[in-house]
């Protein structure tokens, strides 16, 4: 069998992007790893499968798949590439997209200067989202007792996921790694945060980065957006902010409280192929 497919990146992420509307396929967990494989296969960080709308009221069904072969609820980036995908395929004939995955609606509007730009919700800094103590008020800053009788400050926001965002002079892996364990489980939550630290340029500009033995490919697109909020949030940055990681750039827009987050990039469509299955 022929299969025809689109090798796409965005975000710092590669992805082997497949027509599931006017082709069929099964992909076994064998065949994934085989396809992933960057000596001997297509090479990728996740599979896209584009799939038929299972909702009238969706335009596509996106399901998602890891290198390893599992499939995966939820993936920013891709979405990003499956909407320029659908364009440049002519699935579709209209820019505004809902698109439903395993972890719900996502709304994407692919632009005019070929970029798309993805809603990600309301941020909630309600601590009764991320912390142990209910008497804590809502601040734009908590300050958390480390090892070492060191205090740390810290903003907290739910954005799909609870995050804890460290801003940092200069982002410094060894320190970096020192509080992302200690942060993430802290008695304080009353849960496992995700921690991102981030660097302010200016107030248009910050770059971001995990502790890469924590952190997961799927964090960063969220993250940017935690991060982005909190900084503006706090009066750190200006709508809209330009975030740097894993050598690409995308812009994060938010207007304030109780208004949408957005992201927008360009995904990046590296070839067209055909693999011999």
């Amino acid at each position: 069998m022929l299969l025809k497919f689109t090798k796409m990146q965005g975000l710092g992420h590669d992805f082997m992007v497949v027509n599931g509307v006017t082709q069929k396929i099964f992909f076994s967990s064998e065949l994934i790893k085989r396809l992933s494989n960057r000596h001997f296969g297509i090479g990728f960080d996740e599979l896209l499968l584009v799939e038929p709308p299972y909702d009238p009221e969706m335009d596509f069904h996106l399901r998602t798949f890891s290198a390893l072969g599992d499939e995966i609820k939820f993936c920013s980036h891709g979405s990003l590439c499956c909407a320029r995908f659908v364009i440049d395929h002519h699935l579709i004939n209209q820019t505004d997209l809902v698109i439903s995955t395993e972890s719900g609606a996502l709304n994407l509007k692919v632009n005019d200067d070929d970029t798309v730009t993805l809603n990600v919700g309301i941020p909630d800094f309600s601590p009764k989202i991320f912390s142990k103590d209910r008497s804590v008020f809502e601040s734009k800053v908590y300050s958390l007792p480390l090892k070492n009788s060191q205090n740390q400050d810290i903003s907290a926001v739910f954005l799909h996921a609870p995050y804890a965002v460290v801003f940092l002079d200069k982002l410094d892996t060894s320190l970096i790694e020192r509080l992302s364990l200690q942060i993430e489980n802290h008695d304080f939550f009353s849960q496992k945060m995700h921690v991102v630290f981030v660097q302010v340029i200016n107030q248009h500009l910050i770059k971001i980065q995990f502790d890469k033995k924590v952190a997961s490919f799927e964090d960063f697109a969220y993250a940017s957006a935690a991060a982005v909020t909190c900084g503006i949030y706090q009066g750190r940055l200006q709508n809209a902010v330009n975030v740097r990681a894993l050598d690409d750039e995308w812009t994060v827009a938010w207007d304030g409280l109780g208004q949408k987050v957005s992201i927008t990039s360009e995904p990046e469509r590296i070839y067209e192929g055909t693999v011999c299955l």
